[in-house]
């Protein structure tokens, strides 16, 4: 928190007081990162590695998922405008990097929304809601232009990271526990990522969703978690002290903000998804997370970093680390985090094209950082073929449980879908 303080964008003024632009029309194509009818963009949602098929084309995908991204604004507003330069930037390492693990059995649909600022989370707690709650209401509008344009005609997943998981979790109470009930008939799974969510909101929130208890579980099941790292005091101020619990989270049932720091949060082990043996083990990575050559203040600094990103970089874990070190993955009871073993140094050799300005230069990535505590960039990054496969599992297995044809379901044409 204190290395925080010194190096974010802090609004220097009251939320009340800033200039805040027209909310997005989310009629308007141009006010979605990515949508089905945006075909003749492409986009990097639907990266595959070199040497794999492409995606089916979007008419033959059965499903359809609802992405909320996390934070990359960073400016001195409380909440940044949906055509920031850095934040759309940023968001190549979102769609490459998280978004892509749905778009093979998903057509895509990503909004772009007013997000607060990264200093909401720990710096100013009253300001800070006010900002998540102003993000929230350009999230509960897309789901909604999401859903009419949808007609619940087709089978979908929701999935979030981050402070889209704020925004996602809070959609969850006021959209999917108190909507009809076809909306949870046709909801096949939630990926709530890097969230911190509080598992009592099972009980007390959304009692009519539940927790995933295995690796094919579907219709109305809810998955998450979050990445730390082992034998770690992870009780440390109540758990944990990142800033995602000092602003707490919203509670529909109470209609008000509630400190969740010492409350167990939601966790699942990608390498397992509930089962007791391990499940099938990709033993890859997605190295399109955070940049290694970028220090924590040129990561969060609201100045463009001249970012391009071609793709996926996927890489074996066992050619990334030395030999002896073994990955692994496991739920810590008490807390709910998701603990990993404490990363090695990377064996390969880096190889890293540096931005310059207005070059545009193409970033290769080859290290994923070791940190002392936490993963939180990497909670999609280090599980990224596990979760790309169990996505296409939930998905056939809602489909045959349903008696649903994978055609069956493309039942509204592309061209009516604006």
């Amino acid at each position: 928190m204190a290395v925080l303080k010194k190096i974010l964008t802090v609004p220097k003024h009251q939320f009340e007081d800033d200039d805040y632009i027209q909310a997005p029309d989310y009629k308007n194509v141009d006010s979605w990162h990515c949508h089905p009818t945006k075909i003749t963009v492409p986009t990097l949602a639907d990266a595959v590695c070199e040497g794999d098929d492409p995606n089916p084309p979007n008419v033959e995908r059965p499903a359809d998922c609802f992405f909320v991204h996390p934070t990359t604004y960073f400016g001195s507003n409380w909440n940044g405008s949906i055509d920031d330069v850095k934040a759309t930037t940023q968001m190549q390492l979102v769609l490459a990097g998280q978004a892509s693990v749905f778009s093979k059995k998903c057509r895509m649909y990503v909004p772009k929304y007013r997000q607060a600022t990264l200093a909401a989370f720990a710096l100013d707690r009253n300001n800070g809601r006010a900002a998540m709650n102003l993000a929230y209401g350009d999230v509960l509008a897309a789901f909604n232009e999401f859903i009419g344009t949808h007609g619940l005609e087709r089978p979908f997943i929701l999935a979030s990271h981050s402070q889209g998981g704020w925004h996602l979790n809070r959609l969850l109470q006021e959209g999917i526990q108190n909507g009809p009930t076809l909306l949870r008939e046709k909801l096949i799974a939630v990926y709530l990522v890097g969230s911190k969510i509080p598992v009592d909101m099972f009980a007390t929130s959304y009692p009519l969703l539940r927790r995933s208890s295995g690796p094919a579980d579907h219709t109305g099941v809810v998955i998450g978690w979050d990445t730390r790292v082992a034998k770690v005091n992870i009780r440390r101020g109540g758990w944990t002290g990142t800033p995602g619990h000092f602003i707490g989270h919203y509670y529909s049932d109470l209609a008000r903000w509630e400190i969740t720091r010492g409350k167990q949060v939601l966790g699942d082990n990608p390498l397992s998804w509930g089962d007791k043996e391990d499940g099938v083990n990709q033993d890859t990575i997605n190295l399109r997370c955070t940049p290694p050559f970028m220090s924590l203040k040129q990561l969060l600094s609201p100045v463009p970093h001249h970012l391009k990103v071609d793709g996926i970089r996927r890489k074996k874990r066992t050619d990334m680390w030395p030999e002896e070190f073994k990955f692994s993955a496991y739920v810590d009871e008490d807390s709910g985090f998701l603990q990993i073993p404490m990363l090695p140094k990377s064996i390969l050799k880096t190889e890293v094209e540096r931005p310059k300005p207005e070059s545009g230069h193409i970033l290769d990535f080859e290290q994923i950082a070791p940190s002392k505590e936490a993963h939180h960039n990497e909670d999609f990054a280090l599980f990224y073929f596990e979760i790309r496969s169990n996505v296409e599992q939930r998905v056939m297995a809602y489909l045959n449980a349903n008696g649903v044809g994978v055609g069956d379901v493309n039942n509204l044409e592309i061209h009516d879908l604006v």
